[in-house]
């Protein structure tokens, strides 16, 4: 999910912006940032990742910008706080929070055509 105000449109656009997620470890997150590098060579360590909260505590290697948000991951791209948010369920609708793919649909197919996964989450 994306703030539809900011001008992003494909993922390389992610670059640099700030992210939410509802854990950094959550599986749907390891998912998401795997295709972002594997599948549109977004260097993910080039994000600002905020998180909601960790139910148990990681340490990452340098290099990896992680940080709690201090308010939920949802709540933070309706108000603007960051550009994008990754989460298993939809956000409520909001005027300015979009999908980064409209056709959803038909990416979740290119994907799975490309590498044979489908990600049940």
């Amino acid at each position: 999910w994306i703030r539809s105000d900011r001008g992003i449109t494909t993922p390389k656009e992610l670059e640099g912006r700030t992210i939410a997620l509802p854990e950094y470890q959550q599986t749907a997150a390891l998912w998401v940032r795997g295709m972002l590098r594997e599948q549109h060579g977004l260097d993910t360590r080039g994000i600002k990742w905020r998180i909601g909260s960790e139910r148990i505590a990681i340490q990452l290697p340098p290099g990896h910008d992680v940080a709690p948000l201090g308010m939920l991951p949802e709540q933070a791209l309706r108000e603007g706080v960051v550009d994008a948010l990754i989460t298993p369920r939809p956000p409520a609708p909001h005027p300015q929070v979009a999908r980064l793919f409209p056709d959803w649909a038909r990416a979740e197919q290119e994907y799975h055509r490309a590498t044979g996964f489908f990600p049940i989450m």
